[in-house]
């Protein structure tokens, strides 16, 4: 089992390389644009399943704001924050 751990460890690592800047765009790390999102699409005060309304201030709160695109405000954030590996690169195309 700890073969397998180290092996998912590796690959993990390479999927999540660092980021490289395209010719001409500003340099923002990962943590800059998930920031940028989670502000963008904070979905306020939101129900939750014991009735009670509160504001949506962790992480799990998002997935019960509701989206007209998406299942949750958490799948939106998920979607447009944008993954590159080796073969692949998916960029939201709105931003």
């Amino acid at each position: 089992m700890f073969e397998i751990e180290r092996e998912t460890d590796k690959f993990s690592s390479y999927l999540c390389r660092a980021w490289e800047v395209l010719s001409g765009t500003p340099l923002r790390s990962p943590a800059t644009v998930l920031g940028v999102l989670c502000r963008k699409w904070f979905p306020g005060i939101v129900e939750l399943p014991s009735e009670a309304r509160e504001p949506a201030y962790t992480w799990e709160r998002y997935a019960l704001g509701e989206d007209d695109q998406y299942r949750n405000k958490q799948e939106r954030i998920l979607a447009e924050f944008w993954v590159s590996s080796s073969r692949t690169t998916l960029i939201n195309p709105s931003h």
